[in-house]
């Protein structure tokens, strides 16, 4: 039950930490909050700044319902608001307090703390979350100009995703992210102990793709198998609101799987992983197939996203690839992610592009000797792919074509920020295999790729990227 009204009461020369947590805490108690800032009169010698300032500093915190200048005296503003609580800080708990008086005559009560760090903690986790500021993205102007990529050249590709016809598969990840607040060491042992601030959830894995392909303006449709554990509404709500149209099929011998990040400031402190990482089974495989074969003659691009989680199997490669006899315009683009867990790249065949990461290419070729562009050529003679993109994390991209003259090139990374990496990969790949379907130039796609994965690392959470925030990069 809170308080109708309660009041604090003070000089506010300069706000600070102490004072926003005490505010909070009174906020949290009440359902109004009213602060009286002491006049020059009342203050006296105490007061460093003309009182008018102090006020008009404290009326700008939004915490605050009503504020007012205490002209005569406390006792005297205490008696004409009336409120249910009087807040002050511990620190006046054993101290003469003047209120107290007046408090007990209007049956008020006198309430000591101090509040908590809670509010610039919570604050920051929202900052990050919201923030939208992005700083300049850094051309890669020599690679511009070996393949005379104009900026109208890229604008044009972009706007061109409008209409392409899309389809996801693969593994559907929740990611959370919780915000902590570092209290310290144990005492009992060597583990970190925190407080749990605030925690905010987000589509990941195949599903996060299908939302950057539908908020870049292709007409996308998403399928993927989830646990039957009640997270199907929070999916279908965050993809739909996008544009995507959902495909879920439920699996009651499997569960949905979450990462969930702990942050402190602007550092992961832990992650864990529940998942389930058993193939699906075949009736569950024939479900995807079959709405997948329904779509096909229509689909300009595939795009099989593997987490190892059991959604893309090697059956469901390859059958995928069969379908390709019935519309060759099709493109097919894979990625087998290997961050956490195991990745297997060669269960793809004769795809049109992957885009793996160098961990993941050696792991699947089972080589951690041979050069980057030996690598890329290795998974094209291999046939697991036409052409590879090796994402090479603040390093690049390291791109190899193999199609027709097995050229190889590399792009910088566009930005030095990097608030969160996590599915820059993601977006990276989406941006990039759409602009490939629709004009098959890997130059100007990687590019689009780069710029893409150089706004996404500049978020915090996997949040789907805009068509402008992409146009407006090149400015």
């Amino acid at each position: 039950m809170k308080y109708k009204k309660v009041i604090i009461t003070g000089k506010f020369n300069v706000i600070h930490a102490g004072h926003l947590r005490i505010l909070e805490f009174a906020k949290k108690i009440s359902e109004k909050l009213i602060v009286g800032v002491l006049s020059d009169k009342l203050a006296k010698d105490e007061a460093f700044i003309k009182d008018k300032i102090r006020y008009l500093n404290i009326k700008s915190i939004k915490l605050i319902d009503e504020v007012y200048l205490i002209r005569n005296s406390i006792e005297s503003f205490i008696q004409k608001i009336k409120p249910d609580a009087v807040i002050k800080g511990f620190e006046y708990k054993n101290k003469f307090n003047i209120e107290k008086k007046i408090i007990e005559k209007i049956g008020s009560k006198l309430i000591f703390s101090s509040g908590t760090a809670n509010l610039s903690s919570a604050d920051l986790l929202k900052k990050e979350f919201s923030s939208n500021y992005m700083t300049q993205i850094n051309a890669d102007n020599d690679y511009l100009r070996r393949y005379k990529i104009s900026k109208d050249k890229i604008k044009k590709t972009i706007n061109s995703f409008k209409g392409l016809k899309v389809i996801v598969i693969g593994d559907t990840i929740i990611d959370e992210y919780q915000a902590c607040e570092s209290i310290g060491m144990s005492r009992e042992d060597t583990s970190i102990a925190v407080k749990p601030i605030e925690k905010r959830r987000f589509l990941g894995g195949a599903a996060i793709l299908a939302a950057h392909a539908s908020s870049l303006g292709a007409k996308t449709k998403f399928i993927s198998v989830i646990g039957d554990d009640g997270e199907n509404k929070f999916l279908k709500k965050n993809l739909e609101k996008e544009g995507v149209f959902v495909n879920l099929i439920k699996d009651k011998s499997r569960i949905t799987t979450k990462k969930v990040r702990f942050r402190s400031g602007n550092t992961t402190l832990l992650r864990f992983n529940e998942f389930d990482q058993s193939p699906i089974s075949n009736l569950i495989e024939n479900k995807v197939l079959n709405l997948i074969k329904k779509e096909i003659k229509k689909t300009d691009l595939i795009i099989l996203s593997d987490f190892s989680y059991g959604v893309i199997t090697k059956k469901l490669v390859d059958t995928i690839n069969k379908f390709k006899i019935k519309n060759k315009n099709l493109t097919i683009v894979g990625d087998s992610q290997s961050s956490s867990q195991i990745g297997d790249i060669t269960k793809f065949s004769n795809i049109d592009l992957t885009t793996p990461t160098e961990y993941e290419i050696r792991l699947g070729l089972k080589d951690f000797s041979s050069g980057l562009v030996e690598l890329g050529l290795q998974a094209i003679a291999q046939n697991i792919s036409k052409n590879v993109i090796i994402t090479l994390n603040k390093e690049g991209i390291l791109i190899q074509e193999g199609e027709e003259k097995f050229s190889t090139d590399k792009i910088a990374a566009l930005s030095n920020v990097v608030r969160d990496p996590a599915g820059a990969g993601d977006c990276f790949l989406s941006a990039c295999s759409m602009s490939f379907a629709l004009n098959k130039n890997l130059w100007i796609s990687s590019y689009i790729g780069s710029l893409a994965a150089a706004i996404q690392i500049q978020k915090v959470g996997n949040i789907p990227i805009k068509k402008n925030e992409i146009l407006n990069s090149l400015k």
